[in-house]
């Protein structure tokens, strides 16, 4: 009766979660799917002194924050992220497509903290490692339905198989698809309602396995479509009623192909991972009950990034073990952004006629090249000293104009261009007392890229300083009752400089450089399994993330010096509990079925959602269940996420004086059936 062994790949080696001195949470594909978890926005949002939020609380740029740190820069308006996001280690340049639909996942692993040595650039924050399933060699499908309020829907299948065995190599695919949406869940007096979205997607693999070597070919695709930005009162957006006369039609295409391939040699494994990516978004219409939906605006973004990397890993039985190697990547993003008129409507603050616009357009390029190293030496049989550090080369250019009808900025055409050199040092001492107990203090430092502000630029000034961040953190990991029941705990305080906000002044925006920004606070976590059949988790994390100095953040503040991170709860906690075993134990039958029943509870105390701290976003609690039976080749459960009907808020904005608010997901139930063939 212990807890199911659970192997990670946070230091690019297989380890026990144990022996990884990172405050980190691990989340394997059943429990995915016990939860009901569709994507990174519900996992993330379940861990503590985490959050994932996206700009119109749907589906489209994604916001992660760690620890207080996150992009507060804007997605669209030239920054990057602070949280680096992997998907089958490959690193996901484009914010709008960091929230990963979980389909067919083998692993999710969260890394709280800097995490620069060996995931680099833009991972200052911590990291985010999707992994998905691997084809296997045994030949079986699976195929999925789900059916819901709202009349919400998802089609997914999965087939793997052995292709066959050439001398010593085996070669097997696997393939996954899907097919989900909804209605719309808000009501639209004068257009077309709000909140209805439809997702398809799949990938293809192909694998190739042999003593010498392990090679994995990857093909994925994803087409998102939905209405959004169903923006209401700040105060009351709970009625989910409107009046928009053409809402925002959002349209995503994100795809790529990826090689990821290890040769064994001897003590020796070399690890190339090629890939590349493209996202392409559109988006139109009118997102506000003011100005007597007069207002018409856009934008259109493409991406596409190419990568490659290249490690060499050590063997794990020596009292040294060590990983080094190389990264190069290239981005490319073309964005236009617009803002206007709509024809045949009375004149806007009396300025634009009918049709005009206030229009930008930018193209960037991103260059980067590192190389890195770490280094783990056992200097006493119970102690690690671990050192590590990445040299990182970034380029980066924008030609950048603006045509203005309104003066809310200038119209202009400019050339901006910068390189930064960093180096992104880590420090660990680790004691493990015993097999089930470790103790490890680290120092460590983080690093954003620069970038340029890109929409409506208030002046000639584009560029935005890189951000850096010093970490010093505490914790410790142990394993007690025989394995019954995991603990782990962890303190950190966090200074970092030069942070890149977004400085609303009035109707848009300008990104600015905040001098100094500091966050400090601890994490708690358990998991315990009572009895053969009942399994306990509880999280709590703690987080005083503030601004320090930070003059003029807005156009009729002074100083911000004192105010709270955006998107940071001085607390968040969580809840679980779940039945997994005979239903004979529960029910008298000979039905040899399994019952499943498991409830999650999280909360989160009140944050603000913009830098001057006054849309503020109230503490709540929200309540998922969910049950089912298990039989041989089956599982038929049934959910309620949001049992109570909690009111809250997933957005907020000030637009030209007025606050507004989208709504976050009221009740919603429905039925799920899993076969395996």
């Amino acid at each position: 009766m212990i807890l199911a062994p659970v192997e990670v790949t946070a230091q690019h080696r297989r380890e026990d979660p144990l022996d990884v001195p990172i405050s980190m949470d691990v989340i394997d594909g059943y429990e995915v799917e016990d939860r009901g978890q569709k994507d990174l926005n519900d996992t993330l949002n379940t861990t503590p002194n985490v959050m994932l939020r996206l700009d119109n609380g749907q589906v489209g740029f994604a916001t992660v924050t760690m620890r207080g740190i996150g992009n507060q820069g804007g997605g669209m308006a030239g920054g990057d992220q602070a949280i680096g996001v992997y998907a089958d280690d490959v690193y996901v340049g484009a914010q709008i497509g960091m929230n990963q639909l979980l389909q067919d996942v083998e692993r999710i692993e969260v890394l709280r903290g800097p995490q620069g040595t060996l995931y680099g650039r833009n991972a200052m924050g911590g990291a985010v490692n999707v992994i998905t399933a691997k084809p296997e060699e045994e030949t079986f499908a699976s195929g999925s339905a789900l059916y819901g309020s709202d009349n919400m829907y998802e089609l997914s299948g999965i087939a793997n198989g052995a292709i066959g065995e050439y001398g010593d190599t085996t070669v097997s695919t696997r393939f996954n698809a899907f097919r989900s949406g909804r209605d719309a869940t808000v009501d639209n007096l004068i257009g077309d309602d709000l909140g209805d979205y439809a997702n398809t997607g799949g990938r293809a693999q192909v694998r190739a396995q042999s003593p010498d070597y392990d090679l994995v070919l990857r093909a994925d695709y994803l087409d998102q479509e939905a209405t959004t930005f169903a923006y209401g009162a700040f105060d009351n957006p709970y009625d989910r009623e409107v009046s928009i006369t053409t809402p925002f039609d959002y349209n995503l295409q994100n795809y790529g192909m990826s090689v990821n391939g290890k040769l064994f040699l001897g003590d020796l494994t070399l690890h190339s991972i090629t890939a590349w990516r493209t996202t392409h978004s559109d988006l139109s219409g009118n997102d506000w009950e003011i100005n007597g939906n007069s207002v018409v605006q856009g934008s259109e973004w493409d991406q596409t990034q190419g990568s490659q990397e290249f490690r060499l890993t050590s063997s794990d039985d020596s009292r040294l073990r060590w990983t080094g190697g190389v990264f190069l990547f290239h981005n490319k993003e073309n964005e236009r952004n617009f803002f206007g008129h709509r024809p045949g409507t009375a004149a806007l603050y009396g300025a634009f006629a009918n049709g005009e616009r206030e229009e930008s357009n930018s193209e960037t390029t991103t260059n980067s090249q590192a190389v890195f190293a770490d280094l783990t030496y056992g200097v006493l049989d119970q102690v690690d000293v671990m050192v590590g550090g990445r040299l990182t080369h970034d380029s980066k250019s924008t030609h950048y104009t603006h045509v203005s009808r309104m003066g809310w900025a200038p119209s202009q055409t400019l050339d901006a261009s910068f390189s930064d050199l960093n180096f992104s040092p880590k420090l660990t001492v680790s004691w493990k007392p015993d097999d089930n107990a470790r103790l490890y203090g680290t120092i460590s430092r983080g690093y954003k890229s620069g970038g340029f502000n890109r929409q409506f630029a208030p002046t000639t000034r584009l560029e935005l300083r890189p951000e850096r961040v010093w970490n010093y953190e505490l914790g410790s990991k142990a394993r007690l009752f025989d394995r019954r029941l995991d603990v782990a705990g962890s303190l950190f305080y966090t200074d970092w400089h030069q942070q890149q906000v977004t400085a609303w002044q009035g109707v848009f925006n300008d990104i600015v450089n905040v001098p100094h920004s500091r966050s400090y606070g601890a994490e708690l976590e358990a998991q315990g399994r009572l009895t053969q059949t009942l399994t306990l988790g509880a999280t709590f994390g703690w987080n005083e993330a503030t601004f320090v100095d930070f003059p003029n953040p807005s156009a009729t503040l002074a100083s911000g010096d004192g105010l709270r991170q955006p998107n940071a709860p001085r607390f968040t906690y969580g809840l679980s509990a779940q039945y997994l075993g005979p239903l004979d134990e529960v029910i008298p039958t000979d039905s040899g079925l399994d019952l499943m029943v498991r409830a999650d509870y999280t909360y989160r105390s009140s944050y603000y959602f913009d830098i001057t701290n006054t849309l503020e976003q109230e503490g709540y609690g929200l309540l998922n269940l969910r049950a089912g039976l298990i039989g041989e080749g089956w599982r038929v459960e049934g959910f309620i996420d949001n049992v109570a009907d909690q009111d809250y808020r997933v957005q907020a904005i000030n637009y030209n004086g007025t606050d507004l608010a989208i709504a976050g997901e009221a009740r919603t139930f429905g039925l799920q059936a899993t076969v395996e063939f």
